[in-house]
């Protein structure tokens, strides 16, 4: 089949970071996104995440001869980790994270960041996203009763991960994801930002899908312990939310104990 060579001859305006670990049902559909955008000035770093399945060489066949795409295989374990390696092997000054299963919107979107990233550099440009499930079927917008903004940030995540550019210069100065968050890094992230006293310049045009699929119950404690332990320590012990949080918190680790409890009476009663 043939395959077109791509030479990059100028500096990447966006750098897209694209994790991945077990993907193979949805990393052709990421890096097509890709291949097919019209704005061609760009290079997107893929971090394989020790993946057991196909999902190495599905992406290493996709990207053969295109020097915009660089497939590195992880280093350390994790998902803020896997996000730090790839803005470690970045050199755009624009950064966005578009994970496998996600998708670029049509072929304009890239372009649309751009432009936009030129007209307002070194400010975070948030665009909006669209949820998909797995079977790829659009289910709605990102929260959108609401344009992209910080000030809804002490409630809630609201900004798209998926759909948010992030000068280069932010993470020099302010660090890299941290890799003790599991799941809420993108809205410890956020708070940083906003606590840094960067700009965020938002528009309603959606770029990006991003597919959601089942969530654990730990999962979703664990979700909800990082948010609220973020917004005390990026927020400080007096925001009106905070007893809300404490209660809520209150409400997980017990739940948690619970659930451990039940398991290890299971074991004792031979239910498993």
């Amino acid at each position: 089949m043939f395959q077109k060579v791509y030479v990059m001859s100028e500096k990447a305006e966006i750098s897209v970071i694209t994790i991945f670990r077990n993907e193979e049902k949805h990393i052709e559909e990421t890096i097509h996104s890709l291949l097919h955008q019209d704005f061609q000035n760009f290079e997107c770093i893929l971090v394989d995440g020790h993946s057991e399945d196909r999902s190495y060489e599905i992406a290493e066949s996709l990207i053969r001869g295109d020097a915009r795409f660089h497939l590195i295989r992880q280093i350390s374990y994790g998902i803020s980790n896997a996000f730090n390696e790839g803005l470690a092997a970045s050199e755009a000054d624009y950064l966005m994270f578009l994970n496998a299963g996600d998708s670029l919107s049509d072929a304009q979107s890239l372009g649309k960041a751009a432009s936009l990233c030129r007209l307002h550099s070194g400010e975070i440009i948030a665009f909006r996203s669209e949820y998909m499930n797995e079977s790829g079927k659009l289910m709605g917008k990102f929260f959108p009763e609401h344009t992209p903004c910080f000030e809804k940030l002490p409630w809630y995540c609201s900004l798209s991960h998926q759909a948010t550019l992030v000068p280069a210069e932010f993470f020099r100065k302010t660090g890299g994801y941290l890799p003790v968050m599991k799941i809420a890094m993108d809205y410890e992230l956020w708070l940083r930002a906003m606590k840094s006293g960067y700009r965020l310049h938002a528009s309603d045009v959606v770029i990006a899908h991003h597919r959601i699929g089942g969530v654990s119950f730990s999962q979703l404690s664990l979700s909800r312990k990082e948010v609220i332990l973020a917004r005390i320590f990026h927020l400080g012990f007096f925001r009106l939310s905070l007893l809300k949080d404490l209660v809520q918190l209150f409400l997980i680790f017990w739940g948690t104990i619970r659930e451990s409890r039940q398991g290890r009476a299971s074991v004792v009663s031979g239910d498993i």
